[in-house]
């Protein structure tokens, strides 16, 4: 599984904890994670887009950078 396949999957997990939640505080809780993996998502498909991908926290396939 990718970086990017467990952080999409963590979000969906934490907004649907969100959802479900009993109390305001355990809500903002996971609303609060679901935000970091969403931050963490949109990096590892910017990291795909350019090239690279993590695997289990490892780059791999990453692609040489061209310059001028």
């Amino acid at each position: 599984m990718s970086d990017l396949d467990y952080y999409r999957e963590r979000l969906a997990q934490e907004s649907q904890a969100a959802r479900s939640a009993n109390c305001p505080e355990a809500e903002m809780i996971h609303r609060s994670l679901a935000a970091a993996y969403a931050r963490k998502a949109l990096g590892a498909l910017q990291d795909r887009e350019d090239g690279a991908e993590a695997v289990h926290g490892k780059v791999v396939g990453l692609r040489p950078v061209r310059t001028a």
